[in-house]
C-alpha cells in the first residue's frame, strides 16, 4: 500500500483476512479490514471503506487490541470529517487521539491533532485549530518529520489568517 499498489494490497490483505477468520483471531481481521479500508479509499470508493472500517471497529473492539482500535477509530474520524459529519468525527478523533496517547503512538497522536484542527477549521472554531495545530506541529517537528510538519503548518496557516493575524498566518 505504501507504493501505491493498491490492487496487490487489496489482494495481500483480502488473504489476511481469510486467515485471520479461520483461526479466531479478532485482531489481526480487525487489521486486514482496515487495511482493505485504506486501500477502497485510495482507489476512489470511500463508500466501501466506510463500511470495511466499521467492520474493522467492530473487530477491533472485540479483540481489546488499543492500538487497532485506535487506528479504526482514526480512520472513520477522518472519513467523517471529509464528508462533513463533524460531530461524528470529533467524537471519534479524540478516542482515537486518547488511545494513541495512552500508547505512546506520538506520530499516530500527532495526526489524530490534525484531524481535530482540521475539523475545527470546518466548524470556523479557529481558535481551537490553531492550538491544535500549534500541537500537532510541535510533536512532528520534535520527531524530526519535517515532510509531514509541513501540512501541519499549513493547517495551522489557515487557522491563523482565519482569526485575522495576517504576519504569523
Amino acid at each position: 500500500r505504501a507504493q501505491d499498489r493498491y490492487a496487490a494490497s487489496a489482494q495481500a490483505y483480502a488473504e489476511a483476512l481469510e486467515l485471520a477468520r479461520s483461526a479466531g483471531n479478532s485482531g489481526e481481521e480487525a487489521t486486514a479490514l482496515l487495511g482493505l479500508a485504506y486501500a477502497a479509499m485510495f482507489t476512489g470508493d470511500a463508500a466501501r471503506a466506510g463500511a470495511l472500517t466499521e467492520e474493522s471497529l467492530v473487530a477491533a473492539r472485540r479483540s481489546q487490541d488499543r492500538l487497532i482500535l485506535a487506528q479504526a477509530l482514526f480512520f472513520l474520524g477522518w472519513g467523517a470529517s471529509n464528508t462533513g459529519a463533524y460531530e461524528r468525527a470529533a467524537a471519534l478523533s479524540t478516542e482515537a487521539l486518547e488511545l494513541f496517547a495512552e500508547r505512546g503512538e506520538a506520530g499516530e497522536h500527532a495526526e489524530a491533532l490534525f484531524v481535530l484542527g482540521t475539523i475545527a477549521v470546518f466548524t470556523a472554531d479557529y481558535r481551537r485549530a490553531t492550538g491544535l495545530f500549534e500541537r500537532s506541529l510541535a510533536e512532528r517537528r520534535g520527531r524530526g518529520d519535517e515532510h509531514t510538519a509541513a501540512r501541519h503548518l499549513g493547517g495551522l496557516g489557515t487557522a491563523l489568517l482565519n482569526l485575522g493575524d495576517r504576519p504569523r498566518g
